[in-house]
């Protein structure tokens, strides 16, 4: 039975061998067991000496290959290539084999594996598999040949090597090994290759030999998802990892690439937790080796994400402090100005982008914050500037499409109505399924419709309503459409626009104008009956107040054009005292207080009247008019004093108008009511002059029938009888010609002529059947 001294013993023993002047004979047994104890407790140099000594003076010893594979192990450990490949080469060339022979080929083969000397290495261990050693040794020969090939280049026999091995159908110590290898070797190859290491790499995770092995499966799958684009998976690799081999010496290295993978899923709080601990460790420990750049920049974009601009910029600073050579230094700038901007600091961050060297990597979101940045502060030239290079230099990208817009808006608030247009029309043009290219051509539309080239306006509502048929949009476009085809007289294009809009869309917002603007065309076109519908559509719509005067308004003409005199009278007369109207132009007024008193409203008609009154300033006819039609109401309404004092207003304008022989004819008889028979006289001869000049057969016989009545009041019956007799026999007025044809009979019988009378009498009952 072979026993070992303790630790302290064998040191004790050879330092008293190192330091002694001589040597004590010891036997063999002894100092065999010695050179193990030293070996097994890794003092390898003296092992090799005791072994060594042991050698020399036992030239016989029968397990001398025993002693010479060890004496290999111990100048394996030191590194010694040569040397240990002499003493694994004794054992090899051993006659008889040495039982350690296979185990001795093995590690000659893996000391050349590890001289670099792969090739050598590889024809070792082939030799070492034909000669068909134990399952371990022909196992570890395996992984050491796909080793070597894939250290040497030959990737594929590598990959061959060990797919050869692990399909083999035995239970190996080395399976997993081969596989986490294998998975390793494949991860960077193509798509399949990928997946196949993925599935190498999962069944080492599944079931690891250790935790180291477990740890090394899961960082590599990790790795693997995360080359692959599955940031998501690369994700909760990274969490498995971190959750069961925090302390493994991959930790360290695996640090970055979770912080990186955190971020690109949006995990931003985990990744900004991984880049504080990690610069806070850098700040009490050696930082060498560490790349801070990276770390402060994922800490910056990860603050920035969370909304921390203003930290984020100090974050950038400190990358740029600690490594303004860095590669990431003008990423960093650029990110620092983003944040600037962020926080609302536009003047800031133009400064901070002075500094930055704009590379081909940068160039486009350089431009853009560049353009943007302007754009808030109003710098106009600067902002169009930068737009149309990204437009020129990026037009695929995103940020040309929204450049494109932008540049549609700054020049529409510059009032830049062409070129506005211009832009917009290129952004439904060129990027015709993007979100804002109904906007945009609806946009390019108005702009030429606000500088009157309603052609192009309606070009640009028409293509929109052609491409984007089901967009909400169409129902402003076909709202515009319509009223740009109006403004250039297009009527039947315009009614077909509205009447599409109010019959697809019976709910949409410009209802009332639609329909307004609708019956507008209508009464262009004389159409009156379909104008007045569509104005009854309007009011029913419920527009604001000031549309709804309108269309009031409007309605009325149309019932007025259809001789629908009464219902138009109403509604005009409701406006008179809207304060969303506009006064009524005279004419309308004249007709309206016509109408009121024909409809027995005299007081609405003096209303009407007076409304005209005001309206006509100091026109004079329109003065004239407006009282006259005053006092006319006033009579219906039987207040004479009120109609007097409107006549006698209405004939101070010393001018002709159809209501003139009206004015004075009903003064004179109002005034002869009172007994003024002079100033009676004066107006009855006025109103027959007046109505002479407007043909008005009545108001002169009623003229001449008052000036008969003023020659009878002051006794002049020969006066009085011919004024009679002049209205009897030369006019035929229902009423009036009888009455004259009386009062000439009367006169006549008071003046003594009674043959006279006698013939004016038979003239009553031959015109009269009396």
């Amino acid at each position: 039975m072979r026993f070992f001294l303790p630790h302290g013993a064998v040191i004790f023993i050879a330092a008293l061998l190192l330091t002694a002047t001589g040597r004590e004979p010891v036997d063999a047994d002894t100092q065999l067991r010695f050179a193990d104890g030293l070996m097994v407790r890794g003092l390898h140099e003296h092992a090799i000496r005791e072994y060594q000594i042991f050698r020399e003076g036992n030239p016989g010893y029968e397990q001398m290959d025993v002693i010479d594979y060890r004496i290999g192990e111990c100048y394996r450990h030191l590194n010694n290539l040569a040397a240990a490949v002499r003493a694994y080469t004794r054992v090899i060339d051993r006659d008889p084999p040495s039982v350690y022979r296979h185990r001795a080929m093995l590690r000659r083969a893996e000391m050349f594996r590890f001289a670099d000397r792969k090739e050598t290495a590889i024809t070792l261990l082939r030799e070492l598999l034909d000669e068909a050693p134990d399952p371990a040794i022909r196992d570890a020969a395996h992984f050491w040949i796909g080793s070597s090939l894939a250290a040497n280049g030959d990737r594929d026999a590598a990959a061959g090597t060990w797919r050869d091995f692990l399909n083999q159908d035995r239970v190996s110590a080395f399976t997993p090994y081969v596989a986490l290898e294998l998975g390793k070797l494949l991860a960077a190859g193509n798509a399949a290759e990928r997946e196949e290491a993925r599935q190498w790499l999962q069944r080492v995770a599944d079931e690891p030999p250790d935790s180291r092995h477990g740890a090394e499966a899961l960082y590599q799958l990790a790795r693997l998802a995360e080359r692959s684009g599955d940031d998501a998976a690369a994700a909760e690799l990274f969490d498995r990892f971190w959750g069961n081999y925090a302390d493994d010496l991959r930790a360290a290295e695996a640090r970055l690439p979770t912080a990186w993978t955190y971020y690109r899923i949006g995990r931003y709080a985990d990744s900004l937790r991984i880049c504080t601990e990690t610069l806070e460790l850098a700040a009490t420990d050696a930082a060498d080796g560490m790349p801070l750049d990276q770390w402060y920049y994922l800490k910056g974009n990860n603050e920035r994400r969370l909304g921390k601009h203003a930290i984020a910029a100090e974050t950038y600073t400190r990358l740029l402090e600690k490594a303004p050579r860095s590669d990431l230094a003008q990423a960093a700038v650029l990110e620092k100005a983003q944040s600037q901007y962020k926080i609302g600091d536009r003047q800031r961050s133009l400064e901070t982008m002075a500094n930055l060297r704009i590379t081909d990597a940068i160039r486009l979101p350089a431009l853009w914050l560049l353009a943007t940045a302007h754009d808030d502060l109003d710098n106009d030239s600067e902002a169009i500037q930068n737009y149309r290079l990204i437009i020129e230099h990026f037009p695929e990208s995103e940020q040309a499409y929204e450049a494109t817009y932008r540049l549609g808006l700054l020049f529409q608030n510059r009032g830049a109505a062409l070129q506005a247009a211009e832009y917009f029309q290129a952004v439904a043009d060129k990027y015709p399924d993007r979100s804002m290219a109904p906007t945009a051509l609806l946009a390019a539309a108005e702009q030429w419709r606000s500088v009157d080239r309603h052609s192009e306006a309606v070009r640009g509502y028409a293509q929109l309503l052609e491409r984007y048929p089901e967009h909400d949009l169409v129902v402003e476009a076909l709202y515009r459409k319509g009223l740009s085809e109006g403004q250039l007289e297009r009527n039947e294009l315009a009614i077909r626009s509205f009447t599409e809009l109010v019959e697809r869309f019976p709910d949409n917002p410009y209802m009332a104008d639609a329909a307004f603007s609708l019956g507008l065309l209508y009464s262009r076109d004389g159409n009156h009956a379909d104008a007045e519908a569509a104005f009854e559509r309007a009011l029913k719509a419920g527009p604001n107040n000031r549309l709804r005067s309108r269309i009031i308004f409007r309605r009325a003409l149309a019932l007025q054009r259809l001789d629908r005199d009464r219902e138009a009278a109403e509604l005009f007369e409701a406006l008179l005292d809207d304060p969303h109207m506009d006064r009524f132009d005279p004419p309308l007024l004249e007709w309206l207080s016509k109408q009121l008193r024909e409809g027995q409203r005299p007081r609405e008609a003096i209303n009407a009247a007076d409304i005209l009154i005001e309206t006509a300033g100091d026109t004079p006819e329109w003065r004239q008019i407006g009282h006259a039609l005053a006092g006319l109401a006033a009579l219906d309404a039987n207040d004479k004093e009120l109609a007097l004092s409107r006549f006698e207003s209405a004939l101070a304008a010393k001018v002709h108008t159809p209501l003139a022989a009206d004015a004075a004819v009903n003064l004179g008889e109002l005034l002869l009511d009172q007994d003024r028979v002079v100033d009676a006289r004066h107006w009855f001869r006025e109103g027959e002059k007046h109505a002479q000049q407007s043909d008005a057969t009545v108001l002169r016989a009623r003229a001449l029938m008052g000036l008969a009545a003023c020659y009878e009041a002051d006794d002049d019956l020969t006066d009085a009888n011919r004024y009679y007799s002049l209205v009897g026999l030369t006019y035929n007025i229902p009423g009036l010609t009888e009455q004259a044809l009386r009062k000439a009979a009367d006169t006549f019988e008071r003046l003594g002529r009674d043959a006279d009378r006698d013939k004016i009498l038979l003239e009553l009952e031959q015109r009269y059947d009396e």
